[in-house]
């Protein structure tokens, strides 16, 4: 199925952008170009490769210390932040175009100084939706054997927020030809994630996983905000990071206490919120359908 799907998906885009036209078999090789490209692209590899270790080491940490049922009930907690990841690497590719394109550009500390404040809103909405919706529907949507799971999924899902931000700013070392240093951080993120969770684990059990992912994320964020800041200078609103620290505590926090009613005013006033800070946004979107239905 995923061959036929991936083939499918090739030959629906070989004719219907016509890419056979950019297709060559005769052409000569630059050298000096091509060795750009090598210098460029091959720190990309420990880059992905580190990123891999991340995700990777903290179900085989459990395995090996707390066993295969919980790693199930860490698996299961996972899914749901992974839907944020999802939505986010669509936006991402995005932006890392548009980073690339406007890195050199006169106004570009503003432009990334609006599109990084616009991130943090739409990404911090989605999560405390997220966690304020599961409170609710967890029960309906995951079996008994796996009820453990509703423990993990608020810190996991503050540990996704901190890598959406942190691939942003990733983002802008593509654009500006960083790889190599994007590479080292990848490495050091990978690094602390294993040790805080080698440290953890016997004593805090799955929290040692969530809490080490949360810890490889954020330290790796801070550096790479003041990192970039040397070349953008990024124009942050200070009280909505106070506002959205506090808020994803509140909601946490509720989420905790398993109260039907409870749950469901954090639900309905996350969205309240969560409309207020987008509204900008979503009025964007609702004019845009409404052009093109026009």
């Amino acid at each position: 199925s995923m061959i036929l799907s991936n083939l499918i998906t090739i030959i629906y885009m070989l004719f219907a952008i016509k890419l056979y036209n950019y297709i060559r078999l005769n052409i000569k090789v630059d050298n000096k170009l091509k060795k750009e490209i090598i210098k460029y692209s091959l720190p990309l590899i420990p880059n992905g490769i580190s990123w891999w270790v991340v995700n990777i080491s903290d179900r085989t940490i459990i395995s090996l210390f707390l066993g295969l049922s919980m790693n199930g009930i860490y698996a299961i907690a996972s899914k749901f932040p992974g839907i944020i990841s999802t939505l986010f690497s669509i936006y991402n590719l995005s932006w890392m175009e548009s980073a690339s394109l406007n890195i050199n550009s006169k106004d570009r500390d503003t432009f990334f100084s609006d599109i990084l404040n616009m991130t943090l809103k739409v990404v911090f909405s989605i999560s405390i939706l997220l966690i304020a919706f599961m409170a609710i529907a967890f029960n309906y949507l995951i079996g008994k054997e796996y009820i453990d799971s509703f423990n993990y999924i608020p810190l996991l899902t503050l540990a996704t927020f901190f890598s959406c931000i942190m691939s942003f700013f990733s983002s802008i070392y593509i654009a500006i030809k960083s790889t190599k240093k994007l590479a080292n951080i990848s490495i050091i993120s990978a690094v602390i994630n294993i040790v805080v969770n080698l440290l953890l684990i016997k004593q805090f059990g799955l929290y040692a996983a969530c809490i080490s992912t949360i810890v490889a994320y954020l330290v790796i964020l801070i550096y790479e905000y003041y990192d970039i800041r040397k070349i953008i200078k990024f124009r942050i609103k200070k009280k909505d990071l106070i506002m959205f620290l506090s808020i994803f505590i509140v909601v946490i926090a509720l989420y905790y206490t398993d109260i039907l009613w409870v749950n469901a005013v954090s639900l309905i006033l996350c969205m309240f919120y969560s409309i207020v800070i987008n509204k900008e946004y979503i009025g964007k979107i609702i004019n845009s359908i409404r052009k093109k239905h026009s």
